[in-house]
């Protein structure tokens, strides 16, 4: 006889009841975990409850049709899988850099409020929401009002400022007026200087003794009678040169020699040779004999007496001290005043002595600090203007005044002309190699080197600053262009 369900109700209950008081005696009732307490104690109607519209939208099960099972025909066929999520391979969308609205986030949350209300009422989000919404309203109208005054305080300020430009503008102009007037009044004195030279050329130069007592008027009637006596023959001036105390015809070894450097102001201004001491072609008569020395008495002659005695002893020097064409290549130098020192130029310049130092200024002290940049460019130039030594024998034995002062070389030369033709070359300090040979071979030809003037030798001059790594050639658009090598 099978047993009956009331009999397997009451024995599945009993072994319940047993259950039960077997996890009692483990754990008490009051200290049950609550998944425990949910199996054990809960009613089964509290646990059991409905699913959310987002609970089921997560564990949906899709339409068993949508993917049919493949068939014994299509098991070797290879199907494209569409995967709607983001790939690697796809783009991200772009990204807008505008600053988003704050009212943009504030509609966002409350078209939530309104969308979730009917599922769970926010009433203190909603107020929360109001109250940015007027937040924001303030604040809009605050930034407002600030720009408004920040422009107004602008506009004031530019009106109040306005006299003082104004002031400024007039001060600027009188200054450049004042500029101008002293321009003016600078450039009338060597204009007038210029007259006076033009109009002295004619007149013998006198001795600074004779000046002095020509601006006294006890000596006016004496410089005036000095001043009226008629010139002297050309005949008488050719005796006076020939038996002149100390003076030999017969002595050519000064002058064979190149002319000595002559100082800077006989440079710019030299004086004139008055018509009555010009010298004449020497004579084929037999020079008469030299008349004994002047007596002691001489000493104690009028000034105008010792001026007309003394003019005559100094003309055979006169003839050398006339420097002509090197008062002309002077002028054609640049001066260190049109050069603009800046930090290139400071920075060429300390290049110039850390290559080439011996060679511009040798025996230098290599502890001392090298001079800056106007200084040398003004010895560069010095260089470029003074004439090259010689080396034949009868040029290096002759003694001069001037034996202290440095002498260069050609070489040197050619240098100190080349830098400084660069560095008058602003802002790139460059020039091409074409134009850099022809400049070095003009001032060789100005010192009648012909081989420099080939070109043989203005190459050398470059490739020389090249190996100091003074300077630099580079190939590009089609020619080669020499640059310093900073």
């Amino acid at each position: 006889m099978l047993p009956s369900l009331d009999d397997q109700l009451d024995r599945l209950q009993a072994c319940t009841d047993a259950l039960q008081a077997a996890c009692e005696k483990i754990t008490g009732a009051a200290t049950a975990p609550s998944f425990t307490h949910a199996v054990l104690y809960a009613p089964i109607g509290d646990v059991i409850r409905d699913t959310e519209d987002s609970e089921l939208a997560l564990f949906a099960v899709d339409d068993a049709t949508a993917y049919p099972t493949p068939g014994a025909s299509s098991a070797l066929t290879v199907r494209r899988v569409e995967f709607p999520g983001a790939t690697p391979l796809r783009r991200p969308p772009p990204r807008r850099d505008q600053p988003v609205e704050p009212e943009l986030y504030l509609n966002a949350a409350l078209k939530c409020i309104h969308q979730y209300q009917s599922i769970r009422p926010m009433r203190a989000l909603y107020t929360r929401v109001m109250d940015l919404y007027s937040q924001v309203e303030e604040t809009r109208q605050s930034i407002q009002q600030s720009t408004e005054s920040i422009e107004r305080s602008h506009a004031a300020e530019a009106k109040s400022l306005k006299p003082e430009i104004e002031k400024t503008e007039r001060d600027i102009l009188e200054l450049q007026r004042k500029v101008a007037e002293a321009r003016k009044q600078s450039s009338r004195p060597s204009a007038s200087r210029k007259a006076q030279a033009t109009t002295s050329r004619g007149r013998p130069p006198a001795t600074s003794k004779s000046r002095v007592r020509a601006t006294t008027p006890e000596n006016q009637d004496e410089e005036t009678s000095f001043w009226s006596t008629p010139a002297m023959p050309s005949s008488a001036g050719s005796s006076l040169l020939t038996e002149d105390d100390g003076f030999d015809l017969s002595n050519t070894s000064a002058s064979f020699a190149s002319p000595a450097p002559a100082p800077a102001h006989t440079r710019r201004s030299p004086s004139p040779m008055p018509p009555s001491l010009t010298p004449s072609p020497p004579s084929t008569r037999t020079p008469s004999p030299v008349p004994p020395p002047p007596p002691p008495s001489a000493k104690h002659e009028s000034p105008e007496q010792v001026a007309s005695v003394a003019s005559p002893s100094r003309s055979p020097d006169l003839p050398q001290a006339e420097p002509k064409p090197r008062a002309a290549h002077h002028s054609e130098t640049p001066r260190a005043g049109r050069i603009k020192i800046t930090v290139d130029v400071e920075r060429i310049v300390a290049k110039i002595w850390t290559t080439m130092g011996d060679a511009i200024m040798p025996n230098r002290d290599a502890s001392v600090k090298p001079p800056m940049a106007k200084p040398t460019i003004q010895h560069l130039q010095m260089i470029d203007t003074s004439t090259p030594t010689l080396g034949s024998p009868s040029t290096s034995s002759v003694v001069t005044d001037e034996d202290d002062a440095p002498t260069w070389n050609l070489q040197q030369i050619l240098v100190a002309h080349l830098l400084l033709a660069m560095i008058m070359s602003p802002p790139t300090y460059a020039m091409p190699f074409a134009k850099a040979k022809q400049v070095v071979a003009a001032k060789a030809a100005e010192h009648g080197d012909a081989a420099f003037s080939v070109g043989q030798g203005s190459s050398r001059v470059v490739y020389n600053c090249v190996a100091k790594r003074l300077v630099k050639i580079e190939r590009g658009g089609g020619e080669q262009t020499v640059k310093f090598n900073l």
